[in-house]
């Protein structure tokens, strides 16, 4: 393959030979000119991409962090009931169902336990 290259003209002193120079796919030498921006899709064609639609394409992505209904603990609760969960301020639950009567079911997403609950426990909505 060398024998072919310096065969077509290729110097050592002036190509720049580096992993983006070669196609291995095919063998041949290519263009040192970076293509960057462009990608391929599964069909296979090229889909040229700016700086502006990355960025635009990373901000439409749901960045948020919390499963729905899950709310942050605004006041302690002391479980009374070995089906009741004890809540303290700061926790993030996620509300599994709600019942009438001001009571509620839900999951610390920190530890996946699950129990009863005051609703007025519930503080922001953070998800």
């Amino acid at each position: 393959m060398m024998k072919e290259a310096y065969n077509q003209g290729f110097d050592v002193n002036k190509q720049v030979f580096n992993s983006r120079s070669r196609n291995l796919n095919s063998g041949t030498l290519r263009n040192t000119k970076q293509n960057t921006g462009t990608l391929r899709s599964a069909a296979g064609s090229a889909v040229s991409m700016t700086r502006s639609t990355v960025s635009q394409a990373r901000s439409n992505v749901s960045t948020n962090r919390y499963p729905p209904n899950t709310f942050n603990i605004s006041q302690d609760y002391q479980a009374a009931d070995s089906q009741d969960i004890s809540l303290r301020r700061g926790m993030v639950v996620q509300l599994v169902q709600q019942y009438e009567g001001g009571w509620v079911m839900v999951k610390d997403l920190k530890t996946n336990r699950q129990g009863y609950a005051p609703e007025y426990c519930l503080g922001n909505k953070l998800g």
